[in-house]
């Protein structure tokens, strides 16, 4: 009876499986021929125990029961290598013993191992009499044994994976013919000697009408020969007559070593053939295939399945390091590789990319380039190919395939056609990478859209800034940002708008132009991106508080209006090119949106400006103040020349307690209104009411060297607007008021006086009493207009006055002589009203 074991590829064996099953059918006649020949052919060949040795068995595979050729080297006590050889086990009951049978690669050599034992051990170690080199089988895995009753026993040695008889696990079972053995993923056929030899028979037949067909043209001519020796063989075997026993064994030798010929002629086109449609598949894919993950999985199953490598990688080239990163990782199981994927030649892999050549090593082991790799070593790599993924003159990534146990797995005639293969998938590879890059960047200008919308739907700059700061840091995915804006009035920057854990920021914070990123980018204009800080850096920007930062202009043309920062990516990552420019182009709207804010709250600002001075200015000074840009509201002062100018009511307290409350404040309204059209007239400030006192200023805020002049033409023709609200009043039977009037000039401090919250513009100083006592001295003197010595010297050409005397006046120490107004003379209203029309 036969054990009988082979590789089966998925056509069936094609060529390997008709040179195994015609060999088996060739020991099969011999033993057939003599009935008292020897029951095993084998015992003509060297009779010494060999250890057989299989390697590169095809998992999972179902072996056939087969039988090999006689071809193998020389014999001797050394392990053969067999790389998918078929395997015969003979059990031979009248030699009381079992023959392990096994031929090596060489098709030129004949020689023929045998073992003959009645126990025959099976593993992976080297001191079994069958070595099979297959990780899933145990060091002594199973023994088959030749019973004293003529039986065959299979007993398993308490391997790790087990062994079965027709799929149940035994620990030792009888065998019988027909019984499906594995041993882990190994597997094959017990046969008896009629069986084995009918199905070789059956098979050979098949295989060679199969091999016909599908054949090119120039292996016709060998098919049609060989047929014709099958057909002789055949009808030998059926007659047993026709030939004696030496020449069926030179036919049978004959027969043999041609069909070995032609099946590897035939294995070479498949092989061609298979490559040839990989690169046609490969090129569908180019056209179809546009998602990144899903083109690298497939084109790593394409080289995987054709080239029969163990393991295979695509790395490629990190844009913003130029590093090179595996993509995917991949087993020949098609099993993605997890922990420890990296775990490849990177020595083998950079120096074909340094080259940007293909390179191929038949064992890294033994070669002096690569022998002494770190990686080579630790993870016992033998058979390498690495090709570079070209596009025209860049080097996009590699294709890594290795083979860490068999040495000589590549040929060059792989690498050729590898090297084609990543023309195409580096083709492939760009246009998914071209396709992602369109599509992120549509998603991303999709997102600066609904930003630009957010931030542009309001027009309070604080909204505006928080927006901005918002959406950014979720679109570039961080954990902490702020923006810094420039002060257009004091020219400095200030912190605006802060998110996240800050220590050492805080809003309204100032920033230095020297000291920090923000300051530096603030001052020159240019983005910084920093990755990979060192906690431990001493230096003024405070950079080891962050793991990285990027920090970029918010510029109005070439204006620097702000500082957008980011600082310490939530995923631990670094700030990619791909973010700077994103935060680049959201920058530019930013700053349009925060500059749009900035022109809405100056116009408030200005509206409210104007509101607050037209109470107390004419309305050319406020033009005038607004465009000077001198009108912000601000506590302090400054010391200025100004003529004053009080005027009050004579009589009016006594009067306004015997009038209709009503009619007191229409009247009174009445006449601030005219007397208010008079100051404006002149260019005075109204600084305030007082009861029925107002007071006036002439040089405040803005000095001009006519103040004195408009302040006495204001004084006389308020006098005169009270005439004529007297012939009013007359008429319509309400009472009349005389009005007292003093005008001073002299030194003050005007400025905004009060609180944050409730301020107003004055002046304060010991000439502003005495202003108010002159008017006072109206009264005592029976004058109505009187002005002090100082505004009279300013004003002398133009006013007509008498002198009043010196009167007594509080906190005055020393009387001075004062001088009361009894008219303008000609041109004087011109002159101080011309001014008005020419401030320059």
């Amino acid at each position: 009876m036969h054990i009988l074991l082979l590789s089966q590829p998925a056509l069936y064996g094609l060529a390997g499986a008709l040179v195994v099953a015609l060999v088996l059918f060739t020991v099969i006649i011999m033993k057939n021929m003599k009935k008292n020949a020897k029951r095993n052919l084998t015992a003509s060949a060297d009779p010494q125990s060999t250890t057989a040795r299989i390697d590169n068995i095809e998992s999972p595979s179902r072996a056939v029961a087969v039988a090999s050729s006689p071809a193998a080297s020389s014999v001797g006590n050394s392990t053969a290598r067999i790389s998918s050889a078929p395997l015969e086990i003979s059990a031979d009951p009248d030699a009381r013993s079992i023959s392990v049978r096994f031929t090596t690669n060489s098709p030129e050599r004949k020689t023929l191992y045998t073992v003959k034992k009645k126990r025959v051990t099976i593993g992976r170690v080297k001191d079994n009499d069958f070595v099979v080199s297959e990780p899933n089988i145990s060091g002594h895995h199973a023994v088959l044994v030749l019973e004293d009753e003529g039986t065959y026993r299979l007993e398993d040695k308490g391997s790790t994976n087990g062994t079965t008889v027709n799929g149940v696990k035994i620990t030792s079972q009888q065998l019988k013919s027909g019984d499906v053995v594995k041993f882990g993923p190994l597997e094959f056929c017990f046969l008896s000697e009629q069986e084995s030899a009918d199905a070789a028979m059956q098979e050979a037949g098949k295989l060679i009408s199969k091999i016909q067909e599908q054949a090119p043209s120039q292996l016709s001519s060998n098919l049609q020969q060989l047929k014709s020796d099958y057909e002789l063989l055949h009808d030998a075997i059926t007659e047993s007559k026709n030939l004696n026993r030496t020449t069926l064994i030179d036919k049978l030798s004959s027969f043999s070593t041609r069909i070995a010929v032609i099946t590897n002629d035939y294995n070479k086109v498949e092989r061609t053939q298979e490559m040839i449609n990989t690169l046609f598949e490969t090129s569908q894919v180019i056209s179809s295939i546009l998602d990144m993950e899903k083109l690298l999985n497939t084109l790593m199953d394409l080289v995987i399945n054709v080239m029969k490598a163990e393991r295979g990688f695509i790395m490629l080239k990190d844009e913003d390091s130029g590093t090179m990163v595996p993509r995917i990782a991949r087993k020949m199981e098609q099993q993605i590789m997890g922990e420890g994927k990296e775990m490849l030649s990177r020595s083998i892999a950079e120096k074909a990319l340094k080259e940007k050549k293909p390179i191929l090593t038949t064992d890294a082991q033994e070669d002096p380039r690569f022998m002494s790799g770190q990686s080579v070593i630790a993870f016992n790599i033998r058979s390498v190919m690495v090709v570079p993924l070209t596009t025209k003159d860049d080097v996009i990534g590699v294709i890594y395939i290795d083979n860490r146990e068999k040495a000589g797995a590549f040929t060059d005639s792989d690498l050729n056609f590898l090297t084609m293969f990543a023309a195409q998938a580096a083709v492939a590879i760009e246009n998914a990478q071209l396709y992602a890059s369109v599509e992120n960047r549509i998603n991303e200008l999709s997102t600066i859209a609904e930003i630009i919308r957010a931030i542009n739907s309001t027009l309070d700059l604080d909204k505006v800034l928080n927006l901005i700061l918002d959406m950014t840091m979720d679109l570039i995915g961080v954990e902490k940002g702020s923006i810094v804006l420039l002060d257009e009035k004091r020219q400095k920057y200030f912190v605006r708008a802060l998110k996240g854990d800050f220590k050492e920021l805080y809003l309204g914070a100032k920033v230095s132009l020297g000291n920090s990123i923000a300051g530096k980018v603030a001052s020159n204009g240019r983005s910084v991106m920093i990755n990979k800080i060192d906690p431990n850096a001493s230096n003024p920007g405070g950079l080891q508080k962050y793991t990285s930062l990027l920090a970029v202009a918010l510029k109005i043309k070439d204006k620097v209006i702000g500082v957008l920062n980011l600082t310490d990516k939530k995923d631990g990552g670094k700030f990619s090119n791909n973010d700077l420019s994103l935060v680049e182009s959201l920058a530019y709207q930013a700053a349009q949106a925060c500059e749009n804010a900035r022109l809405y709250e100056n116009v408030k600002d200005e509206e409210r400006m104007r509101t607050n001075l037209t109470r107390f200015l004419s309305p050319d000074i406020v033009n005038q103040i607004i465009q000077t840009g001198d009108g912000e509201l601000s506590l302090g002062g400054e010391k200025k020349t100004v003529t004053m100018l009080f005027t009050d009511l004579r009589n009016f307290t006594n009067t306004c307690e015997k009038m209709e409350p009503g009619l007191l404040v229409t009247t009174l309204n009445e006449y601030f209104s005219e007397m208010t059209e008079v100051i404006f007239e002149y260019g005075g400030t109204l600084d305030k009411f007082m009861g029925d006192a107002i007071m006036v200023l002439f040089g405040a805020p803005f000095g001009h060297p006519d103040d004195a002049l408009r302040a006495v033409c204001t004084g006389w023709t308020m006098l005169e607007k009270l005439k004529l609200l007297h012939e009013k009043w007359q008429m319509e039977g309400k009472p009349q008021f005389e009005m007292g009037i003093g005008i001073h000039t002299g030194d003050v401090i005007a400025g905004n006086v009060g609180s944050v919250k409730r301020m107003e513009y004055t002046v304060i100083g010991r000439n502003v009493n005495r202003a108010s006592r002159l008017e006072s001295s109206n009264k005592e003197m029976g004058t109505s207009f009187l002005i002090s010595k100082d505004t009279l010297e300013k004003v002398r050409d133009l006013v007509e006055v008498r002198e009043a005397g010196a009167p007594h006046m509080k906190g005055i120490e020393v009387p001075e002589v004062v001088y009361e107004v009894t008219g303008l003379k000609p041109g004087a209203r011109e002159k101080a009203l011309e001014s008005l029309k020419n401030p320059n």
